[in-house]
C-alpha cells in the first residue's frame, strides 16, 4: 500500500498543471483561501467605513475595518474511479495512470468546472447582462457590444486594471471582422490573433463550456451514466462574451489525493483501480443589490436582496468567548425569526484592544421595502 500512496503523491502535482493547463477559469482560482477540511475553506473578507469629517478639536471620526475569514463549503464533490488492467511494474502502470488521468481532466474535468463556473455566475443576482442576441459574424457589431460592458462596469467603479474578456468563439471571430488593421506589402505573414482589447486579456472559450446554466450528471441515473454535464434545456442559453474582474470572484478548485489500489487490492478484477475526485465552487463578493428576477419593465426596483454584518464583543476576564456565542445565539434566532439566513459566523482579532473578543456573523434578506422574505 506505500507504494500506492507514493504513485498518488507523484502525480497529483501533475493532475493540477494538466487542471491549470486545460481550464479557461483556472486564472480565476482563488490563492488567499485556507483548506479547513475536503470540502470546506476560509476565504479572507475586508469591510471598511468610508470617510467622515475630520474636527479640529476632536479629531479624526474614529471607523472601522473588518477582516474576517469567512467559512465556505464547496458545492460540488465530483468524482470517478477507472480501472486498468494488471501490469507488471510500477512504471508501466504509473505511465498508463498518467496517462488516463491527464485525458480526463483536459478532456473531461476542466470543461465541466468552466461550465459550472461561468453558469455560476451568469447566474448571479444583480449581474449586469445585455440584450439577447445571436451574433452573426461580419455583421453584428461585437465592438460595441464589448464597449456597452465596459461603460456598465466603469460606472459600477470596477478597476480597468485586471478585467478579464472571456469570449466564445463566435464572438471573438465576430469581433475580429470588425477590427480594422493595415498590413504592409512586405510582411509574409499576417497574425490576425487579438489578445487583448482595452488593455482587457481576452480568453477564448468553447461554447460547450459557455451556458447560463448547466445541469451535472450524477453518472448513476438512468440516462445520466455519462457523467458530465449539458446546458440546462429551459435556461441554458449560450453565452456570447463576460467581462469579469478577477476581485469579485472567489473559485476554489481542490483536487483530492488519489486512491490507488493494486490488482491484490481490489477484487471485482485483476486490475488497479485509480480514484479520482474534486471539490470545487465559485462565489462571488457581494452587497446590497436590486434582486434581478423581480424586476419588471418599469425598470422599478421592486425587490432588493440586503446584506448585514453583525459584530458582538465582550471583554469579560474569563468566559469571554462563549459570553458572544451566547449573545450571537439570541440574535441569530432573532434575524431567523425575521427570515434572514445567516452566511458565516466567524471570531475576528479586535485591533482596537486585543484583550476584547469579537465575533462576527453576516445574514442575507430579501425585501420589498415593508416585508423581509427568506431567499
Amino acid at each position: 500500500m506505500a507504494n500506492s500512496i507514493q504513485l498518488a503523491q507523484t502525480y497529483l502535482p501533475l493532475l493540477d498543471e494538466v487542471y491549470k493547463a486545460s481550464s479557461r477559469t483556472a486564472l480565476l482560482d482563488a490563492t488567499k483561501v485556507q483548506i479547513v477540511n475536503g470540502d470546506t475553506v476560509k476565504v479572507f473578507k475586508t469591510s471598511m467605513d468610508g470617510m467622515g469629517n475630520y474636527d479640529r478639536g476632536t479629531g479624526f471620526v474614529k471607523g472601522d475595518v473588518t477582516g474576517t475569514w469567512e467559512t465556505m463549503k464547496l458545492a460540488r464533490d465530483r468524482g470517478r474511479s477507472f480501472v486498468v488492467d494488471r501490469m507488471d511494474n510500477e512504471e508501466t502502470i504509473g505511465m498508463a495512470f498518467g496517462t488516463l488521468a491527464g485525458e480526463f481532466i483536459r478532456t473531461k474535468v476542466a470543461p465541466e468546472i468552466d461550465a459550472y463556473t461561468f453558469a455560476k455566475l451568469a447566474g448571479t443576482t444583480g449581474i449586469d447582462t445585455g440584450t439577447a442576441a445571436a451574433i452573426t459574424i461580419g455583421t453584428t457589431d461585437v465592438p460595441s457590444l464589448v464597449d456597452e460592458a465596459e461603460r456598465s462596469m466603469n460606472e459600477n467603479e470596477v478597476p480597468v486594471e485586471g478585467r478579464i474578456l472571456f469570449i466564445s468563439e463566435t464572438a471573438y471571430a465576430g469581433l475580429k471582422a470588425k477590427i480594422v488593421r493595415t498590413v504592409q506589402s512586405d510582411v509574409l505573414g499576417v497574425n490576425r490573433e487579438v489578445e487583448t482589447y482595452d488593455g482587457m486579456r481576452i480568453v477564448r472559450v468553447p461554447q460547450n463550456r459557455f451556458y447560463t446554466a448547466i445541469t451535472l450528471f450524477d453518472g448513476k441515473t438512468e440516462g445520466q451514466t455519462a457523467g458530465g454535464y449539458i446546458g440546462t434545456k429551459t435556461t441554458g442559453f449560450p453565452i456570447n462574451f463576460m467581462v469579469i474582474h478577477p476581485s469579485a470572484v472567489c473559485k476554489v478548485v481542490k483536487h483530492v489525493l488519489p486512491r490507488i489500489f493494486t490488482p491484490e487490492q481490489y477484487q471485482d478484477a485483476d486490475a488497479w483501480k485509480f480514484d479520482y475526485r474534486v471539490y470545487h465552487d465559485t462565489f462571488v463578493e457581494q452587497d446590497n443589490y436590486p434582486t434581478g428576477e423581480r424586476l419588471d419593465t418599469s425598470e422599478h426596483e421592486r425587490f432588493a436582496t440586503l446584506m448585514y454584518e453583525i459584530n458582538v464583543y465582550s471583554d469579560k476576564a474569563s468566559g469571554k468567548k462563549a459570553q458572544c456565542r451566547e449573545i450571537m445565539v439570541v440574535i441569530d434566532e432573532l434575524l431567523y425569526q425575521k427570515n434572514f439566513t445567516r452566511l458565516s459566523l466567524t471570531p475576528v482579532p479586535n485591533m482596537e484592544n486585543a484583550n476584547i473578543y469579537r465575533l462576527v456573523a453576516r445574514y442575507r434578506v430579501e425585501t420589498d421595502g415593508t416585508t423581509l422574505y427568506r431567499r
